[in-house]
């Protein structure tokens, strides 16, 4: 009688968290999902919200605007000025989710609580979703093993990752979410058609590649990440032939793409420092930088990425210039970032066939972090924790993987368990401190200042956002701190780029709220300087000269220094009603009875039922002997008393 072979662990019954993961995985998942971000449904709008909801005239006309979203690029409805929207180079064209925010319009208005709401719910779909495509693909590779257990902790610790914050919280991000949402569906239905019905499998695949380019162009890494996944698990279903649909709809795309915005894909990057953070300060004018200049920042660009994926302790929105210092090339963490990125690289590729779980992962994040890094072509900024966003499920299948291979060798199931939840708990909770700062704008600009002072656009930012926050405080010594605070941040923000006209604009109005004409003036002369043709530059100056003039007439009783001023902001804004009031109070003051009626008129051109005006106009033309004209404006008065 033959005796029953002993079958091995790996063969035997389902371990227990495997049984409990069969059952509960989806649920608990999702339900984590939600809990983790629960704190951002009572947020306000922030950020980039304003280019693609509030303030995007397209996404304000609702349903209807959808035909324009579809065929502008995404920008166009924020600048509303044609050519504006390409201030970074190639253009964007990403209409799905604009469109979602459109008919959200139409649903609920400008309700931030269901944009936060519909960006919870696709990340919960997101990670479930993550979860399953993983467990699909490794069950090619893999009949036994803990597949389940695997793609649980890669899901899980994808969940959990504060890097993400920007992405869930601000509901601008939901577009990363949903193109890699759909590209993990694309990839799904790939490896399901491997099995049957492929031709409807296979359509599906493709349909949905096509509408992940339309939600992001970042998509575009599935047309190598899926070939690549069906060529390490399952390489034996005629794999590539398999891809062709990605392939089609990734033409599609193209079509379309060319069609709304030209064949202009990259092109060359501006000169303007807060859309091009390579540029050297020489002579008071910008220039590109030299590979060689470049290589270094690129390099230290890389290796914030892996530390803030590996140790996400201090998160920023705002990676901008100058975040990242001009830098040799041999200083010493962009030649650690380069080895650890050559490291990476070789490893992947050493064990293609030995680890292919390993290497998948790997590849995905290098591929998918390259499109972002300013290698292939610039993108605006140093980095962003929302470029992360795609890398980071390479990250966490890797580490997921490092995890239970070493647990697996140990036959350590329980210590594999425990290691994941000493992972996962502080970044879960780093997540959850991280979420309030995107409450609205002036709590995430206030706050990342410190963490990114060497960043002239958040300095920019803080200092707007308090001037706004000052006009609504009702303290006048609170109010003078919040106009003071902007103004140190508005000089940092000078000083790391000395040809920011917003800067300059911006901390005009901090000293004009403060009284400090002098230098308000001398701010947007320096805007008019910068940018002749700006015209909030020009009105400015002409308030702030007015306000300078008015100063000199009430408060020091000086007419000759008002009117000089007040006939400078005439020469900017010469339909304003106070500086032509104002002219004529001086010239009345000066005697000057003649040159005041001529101002006072025009006031009243401008405001025919002011009342003030019109007695003016009665005492002045009384002043010069003209009785009839005196009774007329005089009469006017008492009528619209």
């Amino acid at each position: 009688m033959k005796q029953k072979t002993k079958k091995s662990k790996s063969q035997s019954s389902p371990s227990r968290i495997s049984l409990f993961l069969e059952k509960w995985a989806i649920v608990l998942l999702a339900t984590l999902a939600f809990v983790l971000y629960a704190n951002t449904l009572t947020h306000d709008y922030a950020l980039d919200d304003a280019i693609l909801i509030t303030e995007n005239e397209y996404t304000q006309q609702g349903i209807a605007g959808l035909p324009d979203i579809f065929t502008h690029d995404t920008f166009r409805g924020f600048f509303k000025v044609e050519g504006k929207q390409r201030l970074v180079s190639g253009g964007r064209y990403r209409p799905l989710t604009h469109a979602m925010f459109a008919i959200e319009y139409s649903l609920f208005g400008n309700r931030p609580f269901w944009g936060h709401l519909l960006n919870v719910i696709y990340y919960m779909l997101l990670v479930v979703s993550l979860y399953l495509v993983l467990i699909t693909l490794l069950k090619f590779k893999f009949k036994t093993g803990p597949t389940k257990i695997l793609a649980f902790t890669a899901a899980l610790l994808f969940l959990v990752h504060p890097v993400h914050s920007e992405v869930v919280a601000n509901i601008k991000g939901r577009d990363e979410i949903i193109a890699l949402l759909l590209s993990l569906w694309s990839l799904y239905f790939l490896l399901q058609g491997l099995q049957a019905h492929k031709q409807i499998k296979a359509a599906a695949a493709g349909g949905l590649f096509f509408l992940a380019l339309l939600a992001k162009e970042t998509s575009v890494t599935f047309l190598f990440l899926s070939p690549l996944a069906l060529f390490l698990f399952a390489p034996d279903r005629k794999w590539l032939r398999a891809c062709v649909p990605l392939l089609l709809a990734f033409v599609a795309y193209l079509g379309l793409r060319f069609t709304v915005l030209g064949f202009g894909l990259g092109g060359a990057a501006p000169l303007e420092l807060m859309n091009n953070p390579f540029l050297i300060l020489e002579g008071g004018t910008y220039r590109q930088m030299t590979f060689l200049e470049k290589v270094p920042m690129l390099l230290i660009g890389l290796g914030k990425s892996l530390q803030l994926l590996f140790l996400p302790a201090t998160l920023t929105h705002d990676y901008y210039p100058k975040y990242i210092e001009s830098i040799g090339l041999g200083n010493m963490k962009a030649i650690l970032s380069l080895i650890a990125y050559l490291a990476l690289g070789i490893v992947s590729m050493l064990k293609l066939k030995s680890r292919p779980i390993l290497s998948f992962a790997l590849l995905f994040f290098l591929s998918t972090l390259f499109l972002t890094s300013n290698i292939p072509f610039p993108v605006g900024t140093h980095l962003s924790e929302r470029f992360l966003f795609f890398p980071s499920v390479g990250f966490c299948l890797a580490i997921a993987y490092l995890i239970w291979q070493w647990s697996a060798e140990r036959k350590k199931e329980r210590e594999g368990i425990l290691l994941v939840i000493l992972l996962c708990l502080p970044l879960a909770v780093r997540t959850m401190i991280r979420n309030p700062v995107w409450k609205d704008n002036l709590t995430l600009f206030t706050t990342d200042v410190q963490h990114s002072p060497r960043s002239a656009k958040v300095r920019n930012a803080a200092g707007g956002e308090l001037i706004a926050a000052s006009q609504l405080e009702r303290f006048s010594n609170q109010k003078k701190e919040m106009l003071k605070q902007a103004t140190e941040h508005l000089t940092e923000a000078i000083a790391i780029h000395p040809t920011y006209r917003s800067a300059y604009l911006l901390r005009g109005n901090a000293q004009l709220y403060l009284e400090q004409y002098p230098e308000a003036i001398s701010d947007f002369q320096k805007v008019n300087q910068l940018d002749p043709n700006y015209e909030e530059g020009k009105n400015n100056l002409a308030i702030a000269h007015r306000s300078y003039g008015k100063y000199w007439g009430e408060e020091q009783n000086d007419i000759p220094q008002a009117i000089e001023h007040l006939l400078q902001a005439y020469s900017y804004l010469s339909d304003d009603f106070e500086t032509n009031r104002l002219l004529g109070v001086a010239y009345g003051n000066q005697g000057q009875f003649q040159e005041a009626v001529k101002y006072f008129q025009k006031a009243h051109d401008l405001e025919p039922k002011n009342v003030l005006v019109l007695r003016s106009l009665s005492m002045t033309y009384g002043a010069l002997g003209e009785d009839a004209k005196k009774q007329e404006y005089g009469n006017l008065a008492d009528s619209l008393q």
